[in-house]
């Protein structure tokens, strides 16, 4: 070991020795304070003993205010908040990029172009997937309209469902 080496070694126990004392010396300082606490509890404590009726008075009051919050406490309705991020909890009609409502039991999550340039549109009906397209039916209901943004589809009471897309 050359001078170089020793010295850094030197000066990594001088700082090793300097931490430790550093630590201690703080240890018992702050035991000061603990042995003041501890002493003022004692003093307190004893002139409690002497003093029993104050005790109880005080001992009564908080088990009557904790009956209390006990009681406002049971009358509220707990409701536990379930992890949104829990894969086997997911709800379909909350996932996706689209509308995200299951309306008449259908679910249309996306529109696209085939081949031939005409816009399809993918459905679900009964947990069955459906490429769906102008004029087809779904669930009793027809295709009436159909773009990139949005799906409208007529039922034979007259009434519309609209699914948009990437909202």
């Amino acid at each position: 070991m050359n001078k170089r080496e020793k010295l850094l070694w030197d000066i990594l126990i001088v700082l090793s020795l300097l931490t430790i004392g550093y630590i201690y010396y703080y240890m018992f300082v702050g035991s000061d304070s603990y042995y003041f606490q501890s002493k003022n509890f004692k003093n307190a404590l004893e002139s409690k003993i002497d003093n029993k009726d104050s005790v109880n008075d005080t001992f009564e009051k908080k088990v009557i205010l904790l009956n209390d919050i006990l009681e406002t406490r049971s009358f509220k309705k707990i409701t536990y908040i379930t992890n949104p991020m829990n894969p086997g909890k997911i709800d379909r009609s909350n996932a996706g990029g689209n509308s995200a409502n299951i309306k008449r039991g259908i679910l249309c999550t996306m529109s696209f172009t085939d081949s031939n340039n005409q816009i399809e549109a993918i459905c679900e009906h009964n947990n069955t997937r459906k490429r769906i397209k102008l004029g087809d039916t779904i669930n009793n209901g027809i295709v009436i309209d159909l773009t990139k943004q949005y799906i409208i589809i007529q039922f034979e009471d007259g009434y519309e469902i609209k699914f948009e897309f990437g909202k």
